[in-house]
């Protein structure tokens, strides 16, 4: 099973959305989920709170125990290595190419969005 890794300090977690994650998820910010990222087209980025439930929701299937609230550190982790939101994003998009949402000929479409 496909899956990307998501590597934070010495932790790997595997990243997936699976159904029973995207109804959750659907469920919490009220539309599916790759409507976070419409948001580009109109030169505006994702709420963080949304970017958030995202990754929580793709812990689910592989990384047991993970909470929400463990995501937020999880994140800042991320970040405080030098990372940013855009290469955050990009981890996000290829969850949704993994997890059969999107092919690669759209993510290049989100990729120009992005990058205006």
């Amino acid at each position: 099973m496909n899956s990307v890794e998501f590597v934070v300090g010495k932790k790997t977690y595997n990243l997936r959305l699976n159904t029973r994650a995207i109804v959750n998820l659907e469920k919490k910010i009220g539309r599916n989920p790759l409507d976070i990222f419409t948001t580009l087209e109109k030169n505006s980025v994702p709420k963080t709170t949304d970017l958030m439930l995202l990754l929580h929701a793709s812990m689910q299937q592989f990384n047991h125990g993970v909470k929400e609230e463990d995501c937020f550190d999880i994140y800042d982790d991320y970040l405080a290595e030098g990372h940013t939101l855009v290469d955050f994003m990009n981890v996000l998009l290829e969850v949704f190419k993994v997890s059969g949402f999107i092919s690669d000929e759209e993510i290049k479409k989100v990729e120009e969005a992005k990058n205006g």
